[in-house]
């Protein structure tokens, strides 16, 4: 009895401890998933921030997006954001350039790597509030709104103050909102 408990003490201990180091890794590799979508969350904030502030200053954009929106390229008005981004306005500037004015270029870069399907979907809301076909351009600057980790949905408006949706509220005001595309697929 006392030789089996002798070859069975050292494969124990040593179970014992890999197992308890297979923990910790699993520990660092949930700490870092969790930085990762914090990391992301925040790209995701800046850029809604800056979209917003760039349709309260430039008619320019809002034309782009709604046109793009219009030709629902995936069957829906979504806008996929790298078919847009180098887009030339009349202004002579590009999304992208408009864009770096309010969020770091490496911030954008990392979003894009992150999310190269960000999409700005221009939703149809109810009673006519708000869609890409009755969008006035001229006169509605649309928030923007995004996912934060809870699932929950957050919107910003061009001074950077940051609303929540109640669970099953619906908007009845000018809305886009950025998000990964459901539809398209991206191959290496």
């Amino acid at each position: 009895m006392t030789t089996i408990l002798k070859k069975l003490t050292a494969p124990l201990i040593l179970l014992m401890i890999v197992s308890c180091y297979n923990d910790k890794f699993d520990t660092i590799d949930n700490l870092s998933l969790v930085e990762d979508n914090n990391i992301e969350l925040k790209q995701k904030s800046e850029f809604s921030l800056a979209l917003a502030k760039v349709f309260a200053e430039n008619k320019d954009v809002r034309k782009l997006i709604k046109r793009e929106a219009l030709k629902q390229f995936d069957y829906d008005y979504d806008v996929l954001y790298m078919l847009v981004k180098d887009k030339k306005m009349e202004n002579n500037k590009t999304l992208e350039e408009l864009l770096l004015k309010y969020m770091s270029k490496d911030d954008l870069l990392t979003l894009t790597q992150k999310i190269p399907t960000l999409t700005i979907f221009v939703p149809s809301l109810p009673g006519e509030s708000f869609s890409a076909e009755k969008w006035d351009i001229e006169q509605e600057i649309p928030l923007v709104a995004y996912k934060n980790e809870e699932n929950s949905i957050l919107y910003v408006n061009s001074e950077g103050i940051v609303n929540a949706f109640e669970e099953n509220e619906i908007p009845v005001f000018a809305i886009v909102a950025i998000k990964p595309s459901e539809r398209v697929i991206v191959e290496n």
